[in-house]
């Protein structure tokens, strides 16, 4: 039988589809999905509850909104755009790209070191699901396990990947092959739930983040429109009009949840017009074509091979793209020579090549304002808001995957022995060097004492990274703070900039009032060597507030 042939869906009696894994052969999948998620991001797994992966900067920000997520779902989900960084300005988990789709799993346990756990669990689980997702697509089309887990390695641990590691809403991309999946597999055996489960799924993969979620929704709606003019030609057969329905049902539910996620998004563009990316930010993370030959510095195999490309790059970590040797050749194989439809392959082929031209962003140079890139930033809406159009080399590797997958079996001739050997090569060329780990701070003693009033941190510097400590120390109680680190920060917050080096005097406080702060907490393990250093010991003479100390803490009260 060619593995790549439309089959009818299975009466009983019939043999088996070798395609149909049954609930043993899934249930070994994830066990192996999580077994290899958790060796290739060693040592993480031993750091769970006091460390993030990589750094200090964004890692702590995603701990903070999955904390936040969690807080808002058990206490007020009507809230849950309300976030108590950027205070008082209004939707302000929205000036991050969050992680709603985790909120569910989010309510388990409280606190700062429950932050830290989950915040772990969920960076070894986003390539636990890439791996899972890649694999069961990889069946549905047609490869057996062994090519299938060539196809899997190659998406999870794509090289480009490793550059990422501080930014969970990219890595959480699993839900897409999983989408694919389940729609594949109810169009092929005509069954309805499958179709509205891989329309939930694409929901929820849309809820972990725009900079994925909103190219997979307009590929995913193109992909569907393409597939009913095919079946109306003729040139697919027909899945049933139950699951034609379906798709119709799914398709708009899909829509409709993207708008009302999309809403507070569009109220902070509103509010903070600089939300809007320039079309020169976008060209300054667009990558050269050497950037598909760039991997990231983390990369054991590739990282100080590639340093001369990423020499040439202005954003090494957005910027590096390189997809690994192994899956490009074994790509090339499936295209030209693979026993699955040419149609497939092609497919496949057109899929990758798009995606990499997109990736490549736009250039002043050359095409100018016909780059394709910049034709969705002009007319696709929400594209004004994405800066890195790197990171659609997720959708490269899916692709590449699958096309490997194909040519295993024309390399190997089907031989387990070499096929994971292969499988062993695609992992090696996605292995980190290790996976760094870095220690979170302690909360400063005293923090007890701030109080639930509107709070400002001192040292503050806006939209740094240092601001997301401050965040992830308030995940105890989620006091209301004027600190946050995202992509932006809201245009008052700017404006208050003036005023803060001088605190305390009488115009800095006099500001602080009319923003509505009440209380200025001031870290002296954080002091030495800025700019308020002596802010313990500055005169308050004549102005209308207290200062105290406690523990680690100068609190003052307005």
């Amino acid at each position: 039988m060619n593995a790549g042939a439309t089959q009818e869906p299975l009466e009983e009696g019939h043999a088996k589809d070798p395609r149909d894994l049954t609930a043993r052969e899934i249930f070994i999948a994830i066990l192996a999905s999580i077994a290899v998620a958790v060796a290739m991001s060693w040592p993480l797994a031993t750091h769970l509850g006091d460390s993030v992966p990589y750094d200090l900067g964004d890692p702590l920000l995603t701990t903070w909104d999955t904390a936040w997520l969690g807080h808002a779902m058990k206490t007020n989900p009507t809230k849950i755009f309300q976030a108590n960084i950027f205070n008082p300005e209004p939707d302000t988990t929205a000036y991050t790209d969050a992680l709603y789709g985790l909120a569910p799993f989010s309510v388990i346990g409280n606190g700062r070191t429950a932050a830290l756990v989950r915040h772990g669990i969920f960076w070894i689980g986003a390539y636990a699901v890439a791996l899972l997702g890649a694999f069961l697509l990889a069946r549905e089309i047609g490869a057996r396990w062994p090519a299938a887990t060539v196809a899997a390695l190659a998406f999870a641990y794509a090289p480009f990947r490793l550059g990422h590691g501080g930014h969970l809403h990219v890595l959480w991309s699993g839900g897409i092959p999983i989408t694919f999946f389940l729609l594949v597999r109810g169009f092929r055996r005509r069954r309805w739930g499958l179709t509205i489960a891989g329309w939930i799924v694409a929901a929820w993969q849309l809820s972990l983040g725009w900079n994925i979620g909103l190219p997979f929704a307009y590929f995913l709606l193109a992909a569907a429109g393409i597939t009913a003019i095919l079946v109306f030609a003729r040139r697919l057969p027909s899945p049933g009009r139950i699951v034609v329905l379906a798709t119709v049902a799914g398709a708009i539910f899909f829509a409709g949840f993207g708008f009302f996620l999309s809403r507070p998004y569009q109220r902070v563009v509103d509010a903070q017009p600089h939300a809007r990316r320039p079309i020169g930010t976008v060209e300054y993370f667009s990558p050269p074509i050497s950037g598909l030959l760039a991997a990231p510095t983390e990369s054991r195999v590739w990282g100080s091979i590639a340093k001369p490309y990423r020499a040439k790059l202005k954003a090494p970590v957005e910027e590096s793209l390189f997809p690994g040797i192994v899956i490009v050749a074994l790509a090339g194989f499936g295209l030209f020579y693979g026993a699955w439809p040419r149609w497939v392959r092609f497919s496949l082929f057109g899929v990758a090549a798009v995606f990499t031209v997109l990736a490549l962003g736009v250039h002043s140079h050359g095409l100018g304002r016909w780059y394709p890139y910049r034709l969705l930033y002009n007319y696709a809406p929400g594209f004004q808001a994405l800066r890195t159009p790197g990171r659609l080399t997720t959708f490269t590797a899916l692709a590449l995957g699958l096309l490997g997958a194909m040519g295993v079996d024309v390399v190997t001739g089907r031989k387990k022995a070499r096929v994971l050997f292969l499988a062993a090569l695609v992992a090696a060329e996605g292995l980190g060097a290790p996976i760094p780990t870095a220690r979170v701070p302690e909360a400063p003693r005293g923090i007890e004492q701030t109080g639930t009033a509107l709070q400002l941190w001192l040292p503050i510097r806006l939209g740094q990274p240092s601001e997301a400590l401050f965040m992830f120390w308030a995940t105890d109680h989620f006091p209301p703070l004027v600190n946050g680190y995202s992509g932006l920060y809201p245009s008052r917050l700017a404006n208050l900039s003036p005023y803060l080096e001088a605190f305390p005097d009488a115009r800095s406080v006099q500001a602080f009032r009319d923003y509505g702060i009440r209380t200025v907490v001031a870290d002296r393990r954080l002091l030495f060597r800025t700019r308020w250093a002596d802010v313990a010991t500055r005169s308050i003479d004549g102005l209308s507030l207290s200062r105290r100390a406690a523990g680690d803490l100068v609190i003052f009260t307005l």
